[in-house]
């Protein structure tokens, strides 16, 4: 009983001595080299037996020797700091990504080696550097890679490694809080007539601005629902049915437009090394600013992913963008992704399906919605499959039109000018910078 409360008691200590104190981070003291130990209590035992000079040299050696790259090990842990400073969070494909890494060796004892080691998850970059830093010394330097693919990233957890000139102690100093940033999705031309305006019956123009509910236009009575406003009572109705009723009024227009993504991932193709995904997920991007600035409210559904409820005004963009640069695939199929929808749809919404998939089987939800329109994604040339499943809604009375991969155009710098590093040189041989990476504030 005794030995197992002693081994526990042993770990406990020995974690103890591991961890250092430390303002930013999590720093800890490990052994890496227990033959050092080892060698020490040989001598030390050696000496206690025949009381030899020549064990007495060996411990005070090995054992001085130990103790100082504790110490030393011990200091680098608690002095020993970094930093990596991203001054904005916010980009566009295209865009250059710069961080500033500074080191610091706040004690007074050099450290022969500083390993930075990043865990970054944005693709193809990721910071492995190894440095020297004198006592009291500051390093600093640069890292950066191109933005090339949408989407929300980290940057981090990075940390330290570092250890004392014997190399029989480790440093590890973990930072484990990332920084977040996005990389948001271009901006596309898209051809004009994707979209059709949607109109109420006996309406001879569409409207540049959402109209309220309350229309010229009765079509129909509900019962009574909490909520509703006594201004929509149907007085001659609720008299003859002796039942609280309210009218339904027909939108001359549709007030809210809802872009549906389909992001099954089985459905998903490629065209000359562009995803549908991608494309569908640059077409949203494209039609909520062209949306927003008619003056209807956007938002954007997609099954896996969280709601994005309608907003008016051109500062709602930025939102819509958010949420389309972190839009993942999943298993869910269109078809019941249309039917969880359901809840958030409301009858005078306009619905936009944004899809690759050719599946009879998702139409049927959509022809439930009393405004709806559908747009295929295809390669081009379009495959015959597809121009019969536009032929197929169009009967089923869901406007539909294909949109070929190439007539996505993509628009260089959508957001304002690329920014990255451009140099020019001079008649005299002098370098100038014309551009520097870009200052979106976060």
């Amino acid at each position: 009983y005794n030995e197992r409360e002693m081994i526990p008691s042993l770990q406990s200590l020995a974690d103890r001595w591991a961890h250092v104190p430390h303002p930013t981070c999590q720093a800890e003291v490990r052994l890496r080299q227990p033959w050092a130990l080892f060698l020490a209590g040989v001598a030390l035992l050696w000496y206690a037996l025949e009381l030899s000079p020549a064990a007495a040299v060996i411990f005070t050696l090995v054992g001085g020797m130990v103790l100082c790259a504790y110490l030393w090990a011990r200091v680098l842990a608690a002095r020993l700091s970094g930093q990596r400073r991203l001054r904005y969070r916010a980009f566009q494909v295209g865009d250059t990504l710069e961080e500033e890494i500074s080191l610091t060796n706040r004690s007074p004892l050099p450290a022969p080696w500083v390993e930075f080691s990043d865990r970054s998850d944005l693709p193809g970059y990721q910071i492995s550097e190894v440095r020297a830093v004198s006592g009291g010394q500051t390093l600093r330097w640069s890292a950066s890679t191109e933005c090339r693919q949408r989407g929300v990233f980290r940057l981090g957890p990075w940390e330290l490694r570092s250890g004392d000139p014997f190399g029989l102690f480790s440093v590890r100093q973990v930072t484990a809080d990332p920084l977040e940033i996005v990389v948001y999705p271009p901006l596309a031309h898209l051809p004009p007539d994707l979209l059709r305006p949607r109109s109420a019956p006996g309406s001879q123009r569409p409207l540049r601005q959402p109209l309220s509910a309350e229309t010229t236009q009765a079509s129909t009575t509900r019962d009574y629902a909490p909520g509703d406003s006594l201004r929509r009572v149907h007085w001659p109705t609720t008299a003859r049915r002796e039942k609280w009723s309210v009218k339904e009024f027909d939108p001359e227009a549709a007030a809210r437009v809802w872009l549906i993504v389909d992001s099954q991932a089985d459905v998903q193709r490629e065209a000359e090394g562009r995803s549908s995904l991608e494309d569908l997920i640059i077409t949203a991007a494209s039609l909520s600013s062209h949306l927003l600035r008619s003056g209807l409210a956007v938002g954007v559904l997609a099954a896996g992913n969280a709601p994005l409820p309608p907003r008016p005004g051109p500062h709602s963009l930025w939102v819509l963008l958010r949420g389309l640069a972190g839009l993942n695939a999943g298993p869910t199929s269109l078809g019941n992704a249309l039917q969880a929808f359901q809840p958030l749809l409301l009858p005078q919404d306009l619905c936009v399906v944004l899809t690759p998939s050719l599946d009879p089987s998702w139409s049927r939800p959509l022809r439930l919605l009393a405004h709806s329109q559908a747009v295929l994604w295809a390669a081009d040339p379009c495959p015959p499959e597809v121009q019969s499943a536009r032929l197929r809604l169009t009967a089923q009375g869901i406007p539909t039109e294909i949109l070929l991969s190439p007539q996505i155009r993509v628009i260089p710098a959508a957001y304002g000018a690329l920014r990255r590093w451009e140099f020019r040189a001079t008649g005299t041989g002098r370098v100038v910078v014309q551009a520097r990476p870009r200052e979106v504030q976060p």
